[in-house]
């Protein structure tokens, strides 16, 4: 297995296909179908003052092919005019970006780090691939920092290797659940890089 930063080079809609699956709340209430979504975040990728920027996300590769992704952004990742060709497209996807995505851009400040997605794909799950994606993500970041995740109550596999790594619980609140247009119970979690 190689954990490294994605490239130019790498395949973006398989990235895509993993962003995508990472949230079952947010994409499926932006895009009217996964094809769909996967292509317009194939794009996203592309958009280099975004969150969803292909350089701020790390890989895990096995024999050739991506099967596990960690996306980030930090105080370096946000600007606004980046998504102007994106919003107004679908009602969904604008108000999402302006009511959630950009004011959580806009809230990480210096000397902190937001994980915005991790990802592998099922047919690799439970082989420590996760781990090993956050391990070279927090290898790259600076002493001090610190580093935010959201992650839903129900979701206990994620939450419990969040308090493996040494994430720890900030708050819980009642997160965006677009489509079923209620809300969900989150946690927010965060590490200070030693």
């Amino acid at each position: 297995m190689v954990i490294r930063y994605a490239n130019e080079k790498d395949n973006f809609k398989t990235l895509a296909k993993l962003m995508y699956e990472t949230d079952r709340y947010i994409y499926p209430y932006w895009f009217e179908t996964k094809e769909e979504g996967i292509e317009e975040i194939s794009k996203l990728l592309t958009k280099e003052h975004t969150s969803f920027f292909y350089k701020k996300c790390i890989v895990a590769e096995v024999d050739g092919e991506i099967v596990g992704m960690l996306l980030y952004f930090d105080d370096t990742s946000p600007l606004d005019f980046a998504y102007a060709d994106i919003i107004g497209k679908n009602f969904n996807y604008s108000y999402t970006l302006k009511n959630y995505v950009i004011p959580l851009e806009k809230s990480i400040k210096e000397n902190q780090s937001y994980v915005a997605g991790v990802r592998v794909s099922d047919t690799h799950s439970r082989r420590g691939i996760a781990q090993s994606l956050f391990k070279f993500y927090f290898d790259s970041l600076k002493k001090d920092t610190i580093v935010k995740i959201d992650v839903l109550v129900e979701n206990e596999p994620a939450f419990n290797l969040y308090k493996k790594l040494g994430f720890e619980i900030v708050t819980k609140y009642q997160g965006f659940n677009g489509y079923r247009k209620k809300r969900v119970e989150c946690y927010s979690m965060q590490k200070i890089i030693k």
